[in-house]
């Protein structure tokens, strides 16, 4: 009789890989032990190693290999260690019995006493599956249970690729990584893309954990991780502060997460901006019905971006900003040179930031910025107090009115420390003050576009272009404040 031996073992540890083939031997030499005691050879031999038979979706070659071959009968018989070596869930269990009983070939096992020869050895095979079953599921249990442990406790977890910032052991902070997480946070905050932070990160040579160069999505998963603002999240909620140092500042990165989620924001993963004031802020100043701020009786349309239609040599590169034609939802009535409205947009935010422009702007954005978050403060806290006027009529239970005390306290926290760190954030903070309206041009022209662009939305409210030549007497200005 034909026999084949199938061995397996679940990993292999790294540095252990005399252990593993010698663990695969034994099993080997027992199954073989097993075979000639009942008289039959040993003609195959299947090995799986560092897989596991109860994980969903795992393929083992070797053992749908065995399979195949006791259905072409090429084998009449399989032998395994034990049982768990061989199946571990009902699927792949009904798998090799229906192949055993079209066949007629024979299992057995050295161990668990499985010989499918016998109606007692068809008994104890289906009992040790369900049992080795059971055993598996206890141990994902026990496991998951460690890991929220760990997790409510805030130290770290295991397995998994070093994260950036961090040493092996998850805890020790690398400080030269560190300081490429702060730099390009504070790029970010200041108005900056995404996608030229990461090229930047690239050009000068830096590399994830695993060698890979930098992309704008893996930068900004990586930023928007609790872990670095010393946080330990569990199944994507925090749920404790960190036993690790934080590598931003708590304040910074919220601020992150909110840039990150706000959806009118142009994150540049994919093309880099082009036109300066595409996107919302040049408009169009024909006659129409529409009123930005002073500015009335005009089309009121976004410019859009294009070329010139004619292949005249003239200056410049051809692009131009646009009222899009009637058929597109636009009037067509405006049409202007790229870099003539750009050079016109940026003298005069240089005028308008020279001297003391730089402060009263930055009194004025942050004067916005914590009206709004005093407003979300206020209505936190009356969301504490009607909280406490549910729970003392009963209309809630007391473990519903503390999850939800704790999560609006929790808020109104962060709220505060972000009021309370609210000045020097944002694109307008890095400019130098006090400076000439030429020493303000020519800040703002060493800038990135990104840079400009931030610049511009947080002092503008539009740029309007009206119908004409000039490109001076053409535009006007609508500012926040």
């Amino acid at each position: 009789m034909r026999w084949g031996v199938y061995a397996r073992l679940s990993y292999v540890r790294t540095g252990r890989e005399e252990q593993a083939e010698a663990g695969l031997e034994r099993q080997e030499d027992a199954c073989r032990a097993l075979v000639l005691a009942k008289g039959g050879e040993v003609v195959e031999v299947y090995p799986d190693e560092g897989l596991s038979a109860y994980q969903p979706g795992v393929v083992r070659p070797a053992f749908e290999r065995a399979l195949a071959d006791l259905e072409a009968g090429h084998i009449d018989g399989l032998a395994a260690f034990k049982l768990d070596r061989l199946v571990r869930s009902h699927e792949d269990l009904s798998r090799l019995w229906a192949v055993i009983q079209q066949t007629g070939a024979t299992l057995a096992c050295v161990h668990d006493s499985v010989d499918t020869s016998s109606p007692q050895g068809e008994f104890v095979l289906r009992m040790t599956v369900g049992l080795a079953r059971m055993e598996s599921a206890n141990l994902g249990l026990r496991v998951a249970a460690q890991r929220e442990q760990l997790a409510r406790q805030g130290r770290p977890g295991y397995g998994g690729t070093r994260p950036y910032g961090y040493q092996l052991d998850r805890v020790t902070v690398v400080e030269a990584e560190a300081q490429v997480l702060r730099d390009a946070a504070a790029r970010l905050l200041a108005g900056e893309s995404l996608r030229q932070v990461a090229l930047d990160l690239n050009a000068a040579g830096e590399r994830t954990t695993t060698g890979k160069p930098w992309s704008p999505a893996l930068l900004r998963q990586i930023l928007s991780r609790p872990r670095v603002a010393g946080l330990r999240e569990h199944r994507g909620t925090v749920v404790a502060d960190a036993s690790w140092p934080a590598v931003l500042d708590r304040t910074s990165w919220e601020e992150l997460r909110a840039l990150f989620a706000n959806p009118g924001r142009r994150s540049q993963i994919g093309r880099p901006r082009v036109f300066l004031l595409v996107g919302g802020l040049g408009r169009c100043g024909a006659p129409g019905t529409r009123s930005i701020g002073p500015e009335e009786g005009i089309c009121g349309k976004p410019l859009i971006s294009g070329r010139r239609g004619d292949h005249r040599d003239r200056a410049g590169d051809g692009r131009r900003y646009l009222c899009a034609p009637r058929t597109n939802g636009g009037c067509g009535g405006v049409s202007i040179d790229r870099a003539a409205l750009e050079d016109v947009a940026l003298e005069a935010l240089a005028k308008a930031l020279a001297g003391p422009g730089v402060e009263q702007a930055l009194a004025a954005t942050a004067g916005s910025l914590d009206q709004d978050l005093g407003a979300q403060l206020h209505r936190d806290q009356e969301k504490l107090k009607g909280l406490a006027r549910m729970f003392a009529r009963d209309a809630i239970t007391e473990p519903e009115y503390l999850e939800a005390r704790a999560e609006v306290a929790d808020r109104i926290r962060r709220t505060e420390r972000r009021l309370a760190t609210r000045a020097g954030r944002g694109p307008l903070a890095s400019l130098p003050r006090g400076l000439t309206v030429e020493a303000m041009r020519t800040t703002l022209d060493e800038l990135s576009l990104e840079r400009q662009r931030a610049v511009a939305d947080a002092v503008l409210e539009a740029v309007v272009v009206r119908p004409g030549r000039v490109a001076a007497d053409r535009v006007a200005f609508v500012w926040k404040a």
